[in-house]
């Protein structure tokens, strides 16, 4: 039980991270050795199409740790590339189960399909808990992934907060670093004092 407690406390998000994306390229693996092995129910394009899911899904890794390494918020090219994979997936697995071939080949691509959602939803998510302090204060918008800006569900809270009472100037969010008036000064001044030389 003791051991259980402490292997749990050392499963951090980047943990989950690397295991769904070892899930992802093992299932992308298996896919292509069940195209290559089966030559009955194989088309054209099914082996260099699983090959380049497998290279998808290696590539991965590298772009996942720098991602949150060196950002503070999701990565943008993830998590369009496993939305868009994600739509693009479910029809091809629609029409594999329809085909009634081989079945095994069918499974293992919903199972891949499972993959990359749970890959999706775990890249998506919010790295605040993770930063460091001037990165800690940054507001919603400029940590949020791409999806929470596109439907702005980051001012969620904030409707919430407004709906319950009125807000004030402490419920309102931080100004983004990029937009702040002291550095927006200095860069002003500096412009300034180029031209009037």
């Amino acid at each position: 039980m003791i051991l259980y407690f402490r292997l749990r406390a050392l499963m951090t998000h980047n943990t989950y991270l690397q295991l769904a994306i070892s899930l992802l390229a093992g299932l992308q693996l298996t896919l292509l050795i069940l195209w290559t092995t089966n030559p009955a129910i194989r088309t054209l394009t099914s082996v260099p199409s699983a090959i380049l899911s497998l290279v998808g899904a290696l590539a991965i890794y590298p772009l996942s740790y720098l991602g949150h390494t060196r950002s503070v918020r999701p990565s943008t090219l993830l998590e369009v590339y496993l939305i868009t994979s994600l739509l693009l997936n479910i029809p091809q697995a629609r029409t594999l189960f329809l085909r009634h071939n081989d079945i095994s080949i069918a499974a293992v691509f919903a199972a891949s399909i499972g993959a990359m959602l749970l890959l999706w939803i775990l890249e998506a998510r919010n790295k605040t808990k993770h930063l460091k302090y001037p990165y800690k204060e940054y507001p919603p918008e400029a940590i949020r992934g791409v999806w929470n800006r596109t439907f702005f569900w980051w001012l969620n809270s904030l409707f919430v907060r407004g709906f319950k009472r009125i807000l004030s100037l402490e419920d309102l969010y931080q100004t983004p670093p990029s937009l702040s008036s002291e550095r927006l000064r200095d860069e002003m001044q500096a412009v300034w004092d180029r031209r009037c030389k």
